[in-house]
C-alpha cells in the first residue's frame, strides 16, 4: 500500500493542508513492489524476517571488475530471490495476477561511477503477464 502526499488549500482561510491519501495497488503492480523490496533488502535487515532478502543493494561498492562475475553474482541473488518469493507465496490466497511464476534477469549495467549498477529484470506472474523493470 502506497501513500500520496496532497496540498490542499482552503479556498476561504487559505490555510495549507497537507493529507495523506492511502491507494491499494493490486495485481501485477503488487508483484513488482514485492520483487523490488525483496531484491534489495539486505538478508538481516528486516526484523520480522530475519532471512529474508536478495541483498542486491549490497553489491553496491564492492570492488568487482569482471562484469562476468558481476552478472554472476546478480544472477545467483535474482534467483534466490525468485525462489524465496515463490516459497512465501505457496499455499496463499492470493490472486494470480500477483503470484509470481518467474524472474528473468535481462541485463546487468555499471553506471557512471563505482556505486551505480543497474539491473533490468523480466517479471512473471502465474497469469503469463510480464512486466519489465530496472532496478
Amino acid at each position: 500500500m502506497s501513500d500520496i502526499q496532497q496540498i490542499y488549500i482552503d479556498p476561504i482561510t487559505r490555510k495549507v493542508i497537507f493529507k495523506t491519501v492511502a491507494r491499494v495497488i493490486t495485481g501485477i503492480d503488487e508483484l513488482i513492489q514485492v520483487v523490488v523490496l525483496s531484491v534489495i533488502n539486505s538478508p538481516g535487515k528486516d526484523p520480522l524476517d530475519y532471512e529474508r532478502g536478495g541483498g542486491l543493494a549490497e553489491l553496491i561498492g564492492y570492488n568487482i571488475t569482471d562484469m562476468a562475475e558481476l552478472y554472476a553474482e546478480v544472477a545467483r541473488r535474482v534467483t534466490f530471490t525468485e525462489r524465496e518469493i515463490i516459497e512465501r507465496q505457496a499455499g496463499t490466497n492470493i490472486e494470480a495476477e500477483a503470484k509470481l511464476k518467474n524472474i528473468n534477469l535481462l541485463e546487468v549495467t555499471e553506471g557512471d561511477t563505482i556505486d551505480e549498477i543497474f539491473v533490468k529484470l523480466e517479471i512473471i506472474n502465474e497469469l503469463g503477464r510480464t512486466a519489465k523493470i530496472e532496478v
